[in-house]
């Protein structure tokens, strides 16, 4: 399980290498999140869900802060690099949550799953992972290519 601040897409080499240079920035070394997640919710938030989810509710904006030093230093390694900008950054605000399900044609009923998610548990998140997502008929599977301690300590995967 996980919770993506920036999701990617395809990266090419160099691209990758931006990314994993980036990841050593000093201003990523904020510390633990202590955090909990419970409840439902759904993307789009009205109408037929493409994805449920469990929102963060405790530390959801140190997360949010997290995501915005994280974008930052991106950004800023990316200028550098591509003058064009990244694909990734759509630029929209960030909903901390652990993804539950994702729709794939057949309608799901948000409201007939909200006892299950009535609940509080706190997690504490740790470190940033580079994540590569290998898509397999059986759901994605993922590899760390790189981990960001937030004690400041940083490792390869």
């Amino acid at each position: 399980m996980h919770i993506t601040l920036i999701f990617f897409g395809e990266l090419d080499q160099r691209a990758l290498a931006v990314v994993l240079g980036a990841l050593e920035d000093p201003s990523l070394a904020v510390g633990p999140i202590a955090a909990s997640l419970g409840g439902l919710g759904q993307f789009p938030p009205r109408g037929a869900p493409r994805v449920l989810y469990c929102p963060i509710r405790r530390g959801a904006e140190e997360i949010r802060d997290l995501h915005r030093r994280l974008r930052a230093v991106l950004l800023a390694a990316w200028a550098a690099a591509d003058p064009a900008g990244p694909a990734w950054d759509e630029g929209r605000p960030l909903t901390p949550h652990l993804t539950v399900a994702r729709g794939r044609g057949a309608a799901v009923v948000a409201e007939d799953l909200e006892d299950i998610y009535r609940f509080e548990q706190p997690i504490t998140l740790e470190r940033l992972v580079l994540l590569q997502s290998i898509l397999r008929p059986a759901g994605a599977e993922y590899r760390p290519l790189k981990t960001v301690h937030l004690t400041g300590e940083r490792t390869g995967a």
